[in-house]
């Protein structure tokens, strides 16, 4: 570490008696929470008296600030509201035990959950010298369980205040006696009097009249009492949950006499129904974010691979004859990577990590445009309809995404009818949704009521059974046999990065509706120019791009691409290294490629430290992820590149960004 770095307000080394040891196990604890600290789940590192060491870019962002304006400061004057249970948790982590907490935080935009684990950091000699902190926001789940806590008490209530009818008939006698909430129950006028046997099936649901009938036979038979739970058909208001409780009192071996209580339970029965649709909603988003987590870290760390195995393999088809063997095998393995990287773009889309290049959208002319070009691709016997609203509010959304979901749900409706005539469906429109309405659909994540522009696509075919329903968001899932890729799980994805909804209706027999629901935005459409790439050229003689990026099979196959070209490059292995070569050749560096994700010092904090040194250094952003924001703050870049990419696309970049 230099002397100038130590005497930088926030950094590691701001007091001596922490460097060394401490810097090391620090150093050693963040590389080893890398993908943690840098994309998924607040990370923050305190010394002995609570004062801020580290904090990553997540947990920054909550407190809506950037990391530098936290470091040094006590952690008791950033929160105070949580001071009072911080201290003993960090007494306790100092102490050398490691242990999770549940913890409510008052931040700006409201109050959050986290699940925070406090584990200490250990020095060569094993003496605790810090602890970190790694915090998992549980807001969601939190506000699942207070939801299911409060359909309990719900239940409880309709219970305690359930009013309760009472009935008898005479057997002997033919006579029926009911108590006046018995006509409130059924929903029958007073005024007719008790029904006879004949009239009282009929005021039974049709769907239930077997069952209740056949529990009377039994218990006739048997001499016993019972319990029957049916539901009603009234002649007018809604339909009711009842359940009746009855004895038999007999007189010589002859059954004389039916009594019974009548309880309206239909508050139980929703109650009980919402209670198991909040317990599969909730299961239904921890394996979302598990599987999102899983799926944007595979692909991470697969489009790194790909930049390796594309660059290199144009290099090598460049040096090979066309009608070589080799040359065709090389074209082939270009084949391949380009699939994957397709396949890796679908699961960042899952995540909810893919790349999203946000413009002002008119959602029913991109399902008119790209409804015509599919035409040929959805079964020759589908007839495409095509309802599409006019004067739509705007959106704001990714129109390449947009598209891929139109054209996952077409694709999908064409394969429903299974080669047989049919009708598809496409409708846009506006709804105005409640939070009752959004709760209903799936990823509801807490989205604000209000205008939702809407594209719905059905179809006439068969219809999904119950079981398959509750699957075809899965990722490979499908129903036609071996999975084929993400789909519908791409589509999800999508649609939870563009903070919007989506509702599945279907019926075996009847088809199936797909309604994806997207925020109205404030804007207009407007139509922009397009983007002009300038005139991919070599470059002058002395032009030197300082590559920085902790792959070394990425910095190889960048290195040789760009060299072939006629740069000179310095590369860098990591964040602290790259600042050492831009110290020594600050002046004849142009430009700068920069990975994202590195140990040590990542992009952000390497991009920091490059531009104290020289503030019109033009930088080119590369991330295996695509979610990023470049337009402002720290990464207000000239570029941004998603990794996997071809040598011409590199060059492409690297030519824009000097000739802008």
């Amino acid at each position: 570490m230099s002397e100038d770095s130590g005497k930088r307000p926030g950094a590691l080394a701001r007091r001596p008696l922490r460097e060394g040891g401490l810097e090391r196990e620090l150093a050693r604890a963040l590389r080893y929470r890398l993908y943690l600290d840098h994309v998924l789940i607040p990370v923050t590192t305190l010394d002995v008296d609570g004062t801020i060491l580290h904090i990553n870019r997540a947990g920054a962002d909550h407190l809506r600030g950037d990391p530098e304006n936290f470091v040094g400061r006590s952690v008791y004057d950033v929160l105070p509201d949580i001071a009072a249970t911080t201290r003993p948790r960090l007494a306790r982590a100092l102490a050398g035990h490691i242990a999770s907490y549940e913890t409510s935080i008052q931040l700006p935009g409201g109050a959050r959950w986290f699940e925070s684990s406090y584990r200490p950091i250990r020095d060569e000699s094993g003496q605790v010298i810090a602890v970190q902190i790694l915090s998992q926001e549980i807001t969601a789940k939190v506000r699942a369980e207070r939801a299911l806590e409060k359909s309990q008490i719900q239940l409880k209530n309709a219970e305690a205040q359930a009013a309760i009818g009472t009935w008898e008939f005479d057997l002997s006698a033919g006579k029926n006696q009911w108590s006046e909430e018995m006509y409130r129950l059924y929903g029958r006028d007073p005024s007719l009097g008790p029904p006879t046997l004949d009239e009282f099936a009929l005021l039974v649901h049709p769907d239930d009249r077997d069952h209740v009938l056949r529990s009377q036979q039994f218990a006739l038979r048997s001499r016993s009492g019972g319990v029957v739970e049916f539901r009603t058909n009234p002649a007018k208001g809604p339909v009711r949950h009842l359940k009746t409780t009855f004895g038999i009192s007999d007189q010589e071996g002859e059954s004389v006499m039916i009594k019974g209580t009548l309880m309206d339970v239909t508050a139980m029965r929703r109650a009980d129904d919402e209670k198991k649709r909040l317990e599969e909603q909730l299961r239904h988003a921890q394996k979302l974010d598990s599987l999102g987590v899983l799926a944007g870290g595979i692909a991470h760390d697969f489009n790194n691979i790909l930049v390796g195995i594309m660059c290199n393999a144009e290099f090598a088809l460049a040096r090979t004859e066309k009608l070589d063997v080799v040359h065709r095998a090389i074209e082939d393995v270009l084949i391949a990577s380009r699939r994957a990287a397709d396949l890796c773009q679908q699961m960042l889309s899952y995540s909810g990590l893919g790349k999203f290049t946000v413009g002002v959208l008119d959602l029913s002319d991109v399902a008119r445009e790209l409804g015509h070009l599919i035409k040929a691709s959805i079964s020759k016997r589908a007839q495409l309809r095509h309802e599409l609203a006019s004067d739509l509010p705007v959106i704001e959304a990714d129109a390449a995404q947009i598209q891929q979901i139109i054209l996952n749900l077409l694709t999908n409706a064409s394969d429903a009818l299974a080669d047989k005539d049919g009708v598809i469906t496409m409708r846009t429109g506006v709804e105005r949704c409640s939070r009752e309405d959004l709760s209903r659909t799936y990823l509801n994540d807490d989205l604000p009521a209000g205008d939702y522009v809407f594209l719905e696509v059905s179809d006439t075919g068969s219809g999904i059974d119950p079981a398959t329903l509750g699957r075809i968001f899965d990722p490979f899932f499908t129903s036609k046999g071996a999975g084929r890729g993400l789909g519908l799980a791409a589509v999800l994805g999508i649609i939870r990065g563009h903070r919007g909804a989506i509702d599945v209706v279907s019926q075996l027999g009847a088809g199936t509706t797909i309604k994806v629901f997207l925020p109205a935005a404030q804007a207009r459409a407007n139509p922009t120019e397009p983007y002009r790439s300038a005139e991919l050229r070599r470059p002058d003689a002395g032009v030197t791009v300082l590559l920085v990026d902790d792959e070394a099979l990425v910095r190889r196959a960048a290195e040789r691409t760009l060299t072939r070209e006629g740069y000179s490059v310095l590369s860098a292995a990591d964040g602290r290294k790259a600042i050492e070569l831009f110290r020594q050749h600050s002046q004849r560096i142009d430009v700068v490629l920069l990975d994202l994700t590195m140990p040590h010092l990542d992009g952000r904090q390497t991009l920091a430290e490059l531009r104290r040194e020289r503030a019109d250094i033009k930088v080119i952003l590369m991330s295996g992820y695509g979610d990023i924001d470049t337009g402002s703050g720290v990464l207000a870049v000239d570029c941004f590149i998603q990794k996997p990419f071809m040598p011409d696309e590199l060059l492409r970049a690297v030519a824009d960004t000097l000739s802008d």
